[in-house]
């Protein structure tokens, strides 16, 4: 018995080591990534009702920032009207928010445009 109770502790010891070991070697570093036009991206989607489309933005940096104006340009039967438009959006880090839903003014007729946007780092 005092041989088991010998052999039981080494593995023990053996088993929280190994486990140790693994769990430092698999310790995750942070990185940080600035934000910058490749990690502030958009992208736009058919809305619900399949006439209009959301504009979205995604902000795939480490630091918060804030949109501050949303540009609708070369546009054609579009509803909001094209132009510079202030909002002032937080968009957090690794957060994806909806901008602006835009449409046909007269939903008979297909519609076209252009969108970009201004940011800054959220203060």
């Amino acid at each position: 018995m005092h041989r088991s109770s010998c052999v039981l502790p080494s593995v023990a010891t053996a088993a929280v080591v190994a486990i140790a070991t693994s769990c430092a070697a698999t310790a995750r570093t942070t990185t940080y990534l600035a934000p910058s036009d490749a990690t502030i991206v958009g992208e736009t989607r058919d809305s619900p009702d399949r006439v209009h489309q959301d504009i979205f933005v995604t902000n795939s940096s480490s630091a918060p920032i804030v949109i501050t104006t949303i540009i609708l340009s070369e546009c054609d039967n579009l509803s909001p009207e094209c132009g510079a438009k202030p909002v002032r959006r937080l968009v957090s880090p690794q957060q994806r928010v909806l901008l602006i839903t835009v449409g046909p003014k007269d939903t008979s007729r297909w519609y076209s445009f252009r969108y970009s946007w201004t940011w800054e780092i959220a203060h």
